[in-house]
């Protein structure tokens, strides 16, 4: 645009102006260009890189627009809302490939009402090849849109109009061609869309069946002779609509008024054969639903024929009667069972009560459902299972749904009488579509009986576990002082030999020896009985033990026996384990110095290790001794069982017993696996996170 405020710069980089050559010196480009645009008919513009209006003719006053007011608004506020994404698309499209722009859109216009109108626009660019806005002209194509339309509805009388107007149109030739044309796309586009409804007509799942206006057959799709078992279309062509047997009686009159008739019902094909309106392929009945919509009544148009549309729905019936009797057996379940099934809003307020909280409420379900759960329980209950809701509602908040994840709870109600009622409830949230709590389903189990037992039981386990500390101290204390008069007995017998040397015969000398040993025997035992006893009596909280230290100490207390007997020691790496420190020494001292005793004829060989799981860690000390027969794999570790006579390996019985006892204070458990002859592995497994087992 010059500095006069008209268009210099027009589809493209060269100006229309350039192109127009005139002899009259004193017309110049700028005025021949101005004349041109303010005789023609169509309205040009121009906008800048927003698309608001620097220029526009005044051709587009007819249409009851003030030129000056457009100017400074947006072109795109007078396109038809519909039309708006066609038209940008089109713009970005010319943006890109750098082509001019056609495109046609619906204007509303303040005095003609809505107007066809076809843009014919260049991009405007700057000598670098930017965008700095568009042109171009708007034509009014209204009455060419109405024609087109007018030429879709008069085709069947397009060729006697051509016969009538040939003499017209001679000077109208092009347009005819063009208007021919036309009708060879409109044609195209109409056998086109008749190809589609021929091939949906065909393929479509729906069973689909036209009929004349006088109900007599037209045609069938395969769908419909499936259902209906129809081998050979022929054998339909005899049915009439208003006879056959899918239209109810007295339905005529409707159908003919243009109502569509819907309904789904059974067919008996049993029938049709009894009838013999045609021999099906199948038999028995079938459950189908049926539409029958007239045609061509549209706009008060003339009835062309029937639409049928028959769909099998003999398979969702059934899955809804399925569903029904499923339904009828929850609810009788429901209504029959012990358990109470109940359904409340999120404020707690019943909305469904089986029969059975009578039973364990003694509420019937009308007086059920007129309180909400937080007033049928005790004030402690009522408590925990408020901040339980509280805590799973912010839970559920935060992470989001949780799907069907279900919470138990022991809860304490009040009974009818009074009297008080455990049970465990069983809790989970009804969502709605966007996965929101909307209600609380549950089940109540009545567990009085249990939590009495339950109570009893522990009652019952903690006399047990005061009598079995109270037996313990009784067996320590008791063993202490057996040690005492054993002393005495001991020191006056070899006091006694002392004195009596060579004074008595050597079957008195060989007894007052037995005497001596056997009171060492005693002294023995009752230390072993006093380390066993000893278990039991201080619990001491567990601290984190090094296995390999606590292993290396045991060999050093065990060196005199390793080097009398050239016991060849090994051992894989051992981890730090949460234990009692002086407990595990005892088990490593015990375990060792079996494998070192009961040693074969060859120098004893003893391997140590462990293997660690997510749970516990696995102990093993393997050896190369005289083994043990399968049998007594569980006599073993009872206090005071030995396999051997003390005069062929000493000892007390009651070394594995205090490993066990060790084994059972950690929570763990022990075994052995052996064969006579070939050695044994005794194995230990020791939770990680241990608590001292009462």
């Amino acid at each position: 645009m010059n500095k006069t405020g008209r268009v210099s710069v027009l589809n493209g980089d060269a100006t229309l102006a350039d192109r127009v050559t005139t002899g009259s010196p004193a017309l110049g480009p700028d005025v021949i260009y101005q004349r041109l645009v303010e005789r023609s008919s169509d309205i040009p513009y121009v906008t800048d890189i927003n698309g608001t209006v620097t220029f526009i003719g005044h051709q587009v006053e007819v249409y009851g627009y003030i030129a000056e007011k457009l100017v400074g608004r947006n072109l795109v506020e007078l396109v038809y809302p519909e039309d708006l994404g066609k038209v940008m698309n089109d713009f970005q499209q010319a943006v890109e490939c750098g082509v001019e722009s056609v495109t046609t859109f619906r204007v509303n216009t303040p005095t003609m009402g809505v107007r066809y109108f076809e843009d014919n626009g260049s991009i405007l660019r700057d000598q670098d090849g930017r965008v700095l806005g568009t042109s171009g002209f708007l034509r009014d194509i209204t009455q060419r849109r109405q024609t087109e339309e007018a030429l879709k509805q008069a085709r069947d009388g397009l060729e006697k109009r051509v016969k009538e107007r040939t003499a017209k149109l001679a000077a109208a030739n092009e347009q005819l061609k063009q208007e021919i044309a036309q009708r060879h796309r409109v044609e195209q586009a109409l056998r086109e869309s008749e190809e589609r409804f021929r091939s949906i007509f065909a393929e479509s799942p729906i069973g689909i069946i036209l009929y004349r206006p006088d109900g007599t057959f037209l045609s069938m799709n395969k769908a419909c002779m499936a259902i209906f078992g129809i081998a050979d279309v022929a054998r339909a062509r005899a049915i009439n609509l208003f006879n056959g047997p899918l239209v109810p009686e007295n339905a005529r009159e409707m159908l003919q008024q243009g109502k569509t008739l819907r309904w789904d019902g059974l067919f008996d094909f049993d029938l049709v054969k009894q009838s013999g309106l045609y021999q099906p392929a199948k038999a028995g009945p079938l459950y189908i639903e049926v539409s029958i919509t007239p045609l061509g009544l549209e706009g008060k148009g003339s009835l062309t024929g029937y639409l049928v549309q028959v769909q099998d729905i003999t398979e969702r019936k059934q899955a809804e009667e399925a569903l029904r009797q499923s339904e009828q057996l929850y609810r009788l379940l429901a209504e029959n069972i012990t358990d109470v099934i109940y359904c409340t809003d999120m404020n707690g307020r019943p909305t469904y009560m089986s029969p059975s909280v009578t039973r364990l409420l003694g509420y019937s379900v009308e007086e059920a459902m007129s309180r909400t759960m937080e007033e049928g329980l005790t004030p402690a209950s009522r408590d925990t299972a408020m901040k339980d809701l509280a805590t799973e509602m912010a839970l559920d908040y935060k992470e989001g749904q949780s799907g069907a994840r279900v919470r138990r709870r022991e809860l304490e109600f009040y009974r009818k009488d009074g009297s008080t009622v455990w049970a465990e409830v069983t809790v989970s949230f009804q969502r709605d579509a966007e996965g929101r709590p909307i209600a609380i389903l549950g089940v109540m189990r009545d567990i009085t009986e249990r939590k009495r037992d339950e109570e009893e039981l522990r009652e019952a386990m903690l006399k047990l576990s005061r009598s079995n500390a109270e037996l313990e101290r009784f067996t320590y204390i008791a063993s202490h002082h057996l040690q005492e008069p054993l002393r005495q007995v001991t020191s006056y017998v070899q006091l006694l030999a002392q004195r009596l040397e060579g004074k008595i015969d050597s079957d008195a000398s060989d007894f007052m020896a037995y005497a001596v040993e056997g009171a060492h025997r005693m002294h023995r035992l009752i230390n072993d009985f006093l380390a066993y006893s000893r278990l039991g009596l201080h619990s001491k909280a567990f601290k984190p033990v090094d296995c390999e230290a606590v292993l290396y100490e045991v060999l050093g207390i065990l060196r005199g026996a390793i080097e009398e007997t050239s016991a060849a020691i090994t051992h894989g790496a051992l981890p730090t384990i949460m234990a009692d420190g002086e407990q595990l020494t005892q088990l490593f001292m015990q375990l060792l110095s079996n494998a070192i005793k009961f040693r074969g004829d060859e120098p004893p060989e003893v391997h140590i290790w462990a293997e660690e799981s997510e749970s516990e860690c696995v102990f093993s000390v393997r050896d190369n001794g005289i083994g043990i027969a399968p049998e007594f794999f569980d006599k073993i570790f009872l206090v005071f069982h030995r396999l051997h006579s003390p005069t062929k390996y000493s000892g007390t019985g009651i070394g594995l017993a205090i490993c066990k006892k060790v084994i059972d204070y950690h929570g763990g458990r022990i075994w052995v696996e052996s064969e006579p002859g070939k050695g044994s592995t005794f194995h230990f497994a020791i939770p990680k996170r241990g608590e001292v087992q009462s």
